[in-house]
C-alpha cells in the first residue's frame, strides 16, 4: 500500500470553523477533497470540476481557485461529473441532467430537466438522450434551450443498458453497450447507418481529435471518420483512452497506466501510484495540458506529471472543499474511513486523523469486525480480510455471493451475511460454512453480538438472538409500545440496544426484558449509537448523550451534520468520538469534553448557542424547534442571502431551494441563532 500521506491545512480547519459555527468543539479531521472528476482549458486558464464545484488555476495547476458561483443553483456541494467546453460556453452533468455556463463558472443554467444517458455537441448543436419516463432522443440547434423529439429515427430499440454519444468530424456516432454495434449519422440524428466495424464494441471516444472504440481488452481505431477500424491489444480492460499524436494513455484502478509511443501497437506499465484514480469508473481518467503535463484524479484531489507519467506529485489544493464521509470505523490504533462518493476509496489513519493514506482496494464499507488474528471488512460487492491490521487486504469469494452487508463473530466464530444466506467460518476466514438459518420468515439483515448471543436484525423489522451461532433462531418479543420495525441492534459490554424507527430499547439481562430510553430525544433518527462511561452516544439528526440511567440526553451541537444513513456513522478511539458527516466531512471530539455535557459542567449560556431543525436533509418542510421565533434568514454557504421569512409558525417552506447546503439564521426576543441544513 502506498504510504504516502496528505497533511490537513490550516486553510480547511479555520474555514469550517468560520462557517459551521455550530461545530465549535468539533475539530475537522478530513482530506482536502474527493478526486477531481474532470479537466478543461479556457482563455489560458486551466479548469477542473470536484466536490464543491469548479476551481481554476493559472499558475499550470501548481495553485488552485474556486470559482465563486453567483447565480442560483449553488454548486457548492454537487458534483459536476464531466463536461465539455464549445465557443466559450461550459456544458457540465450534474445530478444526470446537463447545465451550461457562459460565465466561466459562475453562473448556470439547466437545460435538460429530464435524467440525460448520453449527450454531444457541435458548436451550437446538442445530440442527446434522456430519460422522460421512457428514453428519447433529442436535437437542440440553439445550445439546448428548445429540443426536438427525433427518437424515430433510432437506429435500434432502446434498452435499459449505457448508451453513448459522440461528435467527431460533422458526423454523430451512436452505441449501446449491449448491442454492441457502432452507428453514424450525418444529417444530426434524421437517418443512421452501420459502421463497418463488426466487432462488438462497449465504448467511443474522442482524444486529440482521434476517434477510438473499445470491448474490454480490444482497442479499434479509425483514420477514415468511422468507415474502417484497425484493432489494436491492450493488456488492461479499458475505460478510457487519452491522445496526444501517437502517444495513448490507458489508466485503470489506483494508479494503473499504461502508455503506447506507436498508437497502440506496443505498451509500457509505468509505475504505479497508487493514489491515483481510486475506485469509481468516474475517476480514471487522464488529461494532457496544451503544455504537456499530465493530470490526474487522485485520493486527496488531483496529481501532476511532467514526464509522462513515469512520476507524480501534488499541487496545492488548499482551497478544494473537504470531502464527505459515508463511514468510519477503528481497529486497534487506527481509523478507517470512507471519503467520497458511493464508488469512491476508503483511507486509514494512525495519527488520530491528521493525515491519511489510501487504504486499497476498501471503498464505501458496511461492516468491520476486529479480532486477535484477522481483521475482516464487508461492502456491498466484496468481503475482506487483513492479518495486518488493514494494511493490506485480501478478497474472500464465499460461496459466489454477490454482496455482503454485515458481520459477527461470537467464540473465535465469525459469521456474515450474504445475498445467498449467513457462513460461518472457524478457521479465521479460510473456509466457510452456510448455517441452518432457521426460525426467521424474513432474512436477517444485520447481525451483532455479545459474549453469549448472536443477536439479528430481520427484513421486516422484527430481533432475534441465536445461541448456536445461526443455526437457530428465536424471535424476542415485548408488550412495550412501539417494540416493532427495528432497524438495528448494538451489543456493548453490559446492555444490547435496539433502535426502532419510533422508539429505543435498551436490554441489562442479554434480551429477556426490555425498556424504554428515548424520553427526551428531539428527532427519532437514531442513525448511528456508540457506547461510552456507562452511556450512549446516539447520532441522528443531531447527536445526543445520556446520562447513565438512560433517562436523560442532552445535544451535542452537531450543526444537524449528522446523517449517514445508518452506516456507520460513529467511532471511538483514544478518547475522541468521530462522527461521520455526508455534506462535510469527518470530525472529532475529546470524549472528556463530551463527559462534561452529561455530567452537565457545561451549561447552556457556555454553548454556542444552536436551533433543532428537522428534517435534515429536508425536501419541502423545515420545522424549528425554538421558542417564538421571529424571522428566519436563508443563506448559502458562501454568506449570500437568498430569503427571509416572517414567522408566524415553526416551519418554513424551502421546497424551492435547489439542492445544496445552506445557513439558516433564525431570530427571537433572546437572539440569533444558526444552523446548516441540506436540501434534498
Amino acid at each position: 500500500m502506498n504510504q504516502k500521506k496528505y497533511k490537513n491545512p490550516l486553510l480547511i480547519i479555520l474555514f469550517l470553523s468560520t462557517i459551521f459555527n455550530t461545530f465549535a468543539q468539533w475539530v475537522p479531521t478530513t482530506p482536502v477533497s474527493s478526486p477531481v472528476f474532470d479537466f478543461f482549458e479556457l482563455d489560458n486558464k486551466l479548469y477542473c470540476t470536484a466536490y464543491g464545484g469548479t476551481y481554476y488555476s493559472t499558475d499550470d495547476g501548481k495553485n488552485w481557485n474556486r470559482v465563486l458561483n453567483s447565480g442560483t443553483p449553488t454548486f457548492d456541494n454537487n458534483n459536476i461529473s464531466s463536461t465539455i467546453v464549445q465557443n466559450g460556453i461550459i456544458y457540465g452533468i450534474l445530478n444526470a441532467s446537463i447545465w451550461k455556463s457562459a460565465n466561466k463558472g459562475k453562473t448556470w443554467k439547466n437545460i435538460s430537466p429530464q435524467t440525460f444517458w448520453a449527450f454531444a455537441i457541435n458548436n451550437n448543436d446538442i445530440l442527446a438522450i434522456i430519460f422522460n419516463g421512457k428514453k428519447q432522443l433529442k436535437f437542440s440547434k440553439d445550445t439546448g434551450n428548445t429540443w426536438v423529439d427525433i427518437s424515430s429515427s433510432m437506429p435500434y430499440q432502446f434498452n435499459n443498458y449505457r448508451d453513448e454519444i459522440v461528435y467527431y468530424k460533422d458526423r454523430y456516432f451512436l452505441l449501446n453497450e449491449f448491442i454492441g454495434k457502432l452507428y453514424y449519422s450525418d444529417d444530426e440524428g434524421q437517418t443512421w447507418l452501420e459502421s463497418n466495424l463488426k466487432n462488438k464494441v462497449n465504448k467511443i471516444m474522442v482524444s486529440d481529435n482521434q476517434l477510438f472504440a473499445s470491448n474490454n481488452n480490444e482497442l479499434y481505431l479509425t483514420n477514415d471518420n468511422g468507415i474502417n477500424w484497425v484493432k489494436k491489444n491492450i493488456p488492461v480492460n479499458l475505460e478510457l483512452i487519452t491522445a496526444r499524436g501517437d502517444t495513448l494513455y490507458a489508466p485503470s484502478d489506483y494508479g494503473t497506466i499504461y502508455r503506447s509511443y506507436n498508437k497502440g501497437d506496443t505498451w509500457t506499465k509505468l509505475p504505479e501510484d497508487k493514489n491515483l484514480f481510486w475506485a469509481s469508473n468516474y475517476y480514471k481518467r487522464i488529461y494532457i495540458h496544451s503544455n504537456g503535463q499530465l493530470f490526474a484524479p487522485s485520493t486527496f484531489g488531483l496529481k501532476i506529471s511532467k514526464d509522462k507519467g513515469e512520476n507524480w506529485y501534488s499541487p496545492n489544493t488548499q482551497s478544494f472543499a473537504p470531502s464527505y464521509c459515508w463511514g468510519v470505523d477503528t481497529f486497534k490504533n487506527r481509523i478507517i474511513a470512507s471519503f467520497g462518493d458511493y464508488e469512491a476509496g476508503a483511507c486509514i489513519s494512525d495519527d488520530k486523523g491528521f493525515t491519511w493514506a489510501n487504504d486499497y482496494p476498501i471503498r464505501s464499507f458496511y461492516d468491520i469486525q476486529v479480532t486477535d488474528k484477522v481483521t475482516y471488512l464487508c461492502q456491498f460487492e466484496g468481503f475482506f480480510t487483513s492479518s495486518n491490521n488493514g494494511s493490506t487486504w485480501v478478497k474472500s469469494d464465499i460461496d459466489s455471493a454477490k454482496f455482503y452487508s454485515s458481520i459477527g463473530y461470537l467464540d473465535s466464530t465469525v459469521l456474515v451475511i450474504t445475498d445467498k444466506g449467513i457462513y460461518k467460518s472457524i478457521d479465521d476466514g479460510k473456509t466457510w460454512q452456510k448455517t441452518l438459518n432457521n426460525g426467521v420468515t424474513n432474512p436477517i439483515i444485520k447481525l451483532k453480538s455479545n459474549a453469549n448471543r448472536l443477536f439479528g436484525v430481520s427484513q421486516d423489522g422484527n430481533i432475534y438472538f441465536s445461541e448456536d451461532k445461526s443455526e437457530h433462531w428465536i424471535k424476542i418479543n415485548s408488550l412495550l409500545p412501539n417494540f416493532s420495525n427495528f432497524k438495528n441492534i448494538y451489543c456493548f459490554e453490559d446492555i444490547v440496544v435496539a433502535a426502532g424507527f419510533n422508539d429505543l430499547f435498551i436490554s441489562k439481562d442479554n434480551g429477556t426484558t426490555w425498556k424504554s430510553i428515548s424520553n427526551g430525544l428531539f428527532y427519532s433518527s437514531y442513525s448511528e449509537i456508540t457506547y461510552y462511561n456507562k452511556r450512549l452516544i446516539v447520532g441522528g439528526t443531531p447527536v445526543y448523550i445520556s446520562n447513565e440511567e438512560f433517562t436523560k440526553w442532552y445535544e451535542l451541537d452537531d450543526g444537524g451534520q449528522m446523517y449517514v444513513n445508518d452506516n456507520k456513522g460513529l467511532a471511538i478511539m483514544n478518547g475522541e468520538l468521530f462522527l461521520a458527516t455526508r455534506y462535510t466531512g469527518l470530525f472529532k471530539r475529546n470524549l472528556s469534553e463530551i463527559l462534561k455535557v452529561a455530567n452537565k459542567e457545561i451549561t447552556a449560556s457556555e454553548h454556542q448557542k444552536g436551533i433543532g431543525i428537522y428534517p435534515n436533509p429536508v425536501h419541502n418542510i423545515l420545522n424549528i424547534t425554538i421558542e417564538k421565533p421571529l424571522e428566519a434568514t436563508i443563506y448559502t454557504i458562501d454568506g449570500k442571502e437568498i430569503s427571509t421569512h416572517k414567522l408566524t409558525n415553526q416551519q418554513i417552506d424551502v421546497s424551492t431551494l435547489q439542492s445544496g447546503s445552506y445557513l439558516l439564521k433564525v431570530k427571537n426576543k433572546e437572539g440569533v441563532f444558526s444552523q446548516q441544513f441540506v436540501k434534498l
